[in-house]
């Protein structure tokens, strides 16, 4: 199926207004008063701005200047803290001195039907002011900040669906703009948990699970190297996973299986040899393999550890039939070398494994 969009979209540049006044508009004699100030193609009222903020202003700080004007609005953090707005949106806070400058007073802001031109802006801000102190004085700070944005006008969003190539409307023949096809992603995620599924049963008569951490998984990635998931190394050894490169010693249940695990001249160099000399085994060759390498290889592409509850997320997986690969160390599940030995002999019982 085809289908034809139809876009239209007018904007037009306004100006915003925020007015800031530390006069209370609430007094009878403001209120009251016609003050000749209106802003020229947006048909406001004479009084109108005094009215809304008194109405609808919100309370608002800014810095004073000189001749009843303010420098800048700003915003109160909390007590005596204040922090000002830069140009790149980012805040800075106030320094020291600038303090005893900052006055409380009220803001209205107006999104006018138009884009105001700078001798307006400027007399009107002269009027704001003038009227200020014409009822309060030197002790008056006012001023009128002014900005730029886009309003708009109409949009039109027309989408027509067709089962034919072409519509015939009064001999005039329409032919479709775009075709829209279902979308796909190339990659997605994989995510998981990983558990020892034990033989005895829990209180609901269900095999406890027991989440099983620090398990290297990855997604397999043919290489030279291995270019099948069957395939070994020139040692004749399949690709290995659990490396020294992502083995610590708070991985195992104590310094003694982290030594044997990872050997003492590796272990000599993570832990103080104050703390090994106990666990020195008369092999100093780890049990596992180092990578040597300046870039991560590329069967390791995609490759990830489960967390202490057993949980992993691969990201950026292609999509289709996948083989996910993990290699679990009992020595990083807690396990001492005699547990281990009592499991599956993987190492001898003796010294030398």
């Amino acid at each position: 199926m085809s289908q034809e969009q139809i876009k239209i979209k007018s904007e037009k540049d306004i100006t915003v207004s925020t007015f800031f006044t530390n006069v209370d508009a609430n007094k009878n004699d403001i209120k009251n008063s016609l003050l000749q100030y209106s802003t020229e193609g947006n048909n406001i009222r004479p009084s109108y701005i005094w009215n809304v903020i008194n109405s609808e202003g919100e309370d608002a700080y800014a810095i004073k200047g000189s001749d009843g004007k303010v420098l800048e609005l700003i915003e109160n953090i909390e007590g005596s803290c204040f922090k000002r707005k830069e140009n790149s949106n980012e805040y800075t806070f106030l320094q020291e001195n600038e303090l005893k400058s900052v006055i409380k007073g009220k803001k209205y802001t107006l999104k006018n039907k138009t884009k105001l031109d700078d001798n307006f802006k400027i007399k009107s801000v002269d009027n704001f002011i003038r009227d200020a102190k014409s009822y309060s004085g030197d002790s008056s700070y006012s001023n009128i900040f002014f900005k730029e944005e886009k309003k708009t006008d109409y949009n039109v969003d027309i989408c027509i669906h067709r089962t034919i190539d072409t519509l015939d409307t009064l001999s005039v023949k329409n032919n479709p703009l775009s075709n829209y096809p279902t979308q796909q992603s190339e990659t997605g995620v994989v995510t998981g948990t990983l558990y020892a599924k034990q033989k005895i049963l829990n209180e609901n008569g269900e095999r406890v699970l027991i989440p099983l951490s620090n398990v290297p998984i990855i997604i397999f990635n043919p290489s030279e190297e291995y270019p099948e998931i069957t395939s070994l190394d020139e040692n004749g050894n399949r690709i290995t996973l659990n490396l020294l490169e992502n083995s610590e010693p708070n991985d195992y249940e104590g310094v003694s299986s982290f030594v044997l695990d990872v050997g003492t001249k590796y272990s000599d160099t993570i832990i103080d040899k104050s703390k090994t000399e106990d666990f020195t085994y008369t092999n100093p060759n780890p049990l596992l393999k180092t990578v040597n390498a300046t870039k991560v290889p590329e069967y390791y592409k995609y490759s990830t550890i489960t967390n202490e509850n057993g949980e992993f997320i691969l990201h950026d997986i292609p999509v289709g039939n996948q083989n996910l690969m993990f290699e679990v160390d009992l020595l990083k599940q807690g396990m001492t070398k005699d547990e281990v030995s009592l499991n599956i002999f993987p190492y001898p019982t003796e010294e030398n494994p």
